[in-house]
């Protein structure tokens, strides 16, 4: 009987380890998905701030790149760099 009962504490161990991880596992999918929803909703915010405080500086910049005076990815840092000065 000891050995029985030694047997289903063991079990009942090991078990109670698979469940553990489980639960862990799923709480770390969760907050991974909620960091992603997060960030998502930061761009977002942050695209509506720049297009507010940048105002016609982007359809300038555009006509820019459509004229083949700047590059699309310097058209972006140059617009980054002016919306990151306006917030200082």
């Amino acid at each position: 009987m000891t050995r029985a009962l030694h047997l289903s504490d063991q079990a009942f161990d090991e078990v109670n380890v698979v469940l553990l991880a489980g639960v862990d596992a799923l709480a770390q999918r969760r907050r991974q998905r909620l960091g992603e929803e997060v960030r998502e909703a930061l761009r977002e915010a942050l695209i509506e701030a720049a297009a507010d405080d940048l105002g016609d500086a982007i359809d300038e910049m555009a006509a820019q790149v459509q004229s083949r005076s700047i590059d699309p990815y310097s058209a972006t840092e140059t617009l980054v760099e002016t919306f990151r000065r306006s917030r200082r």
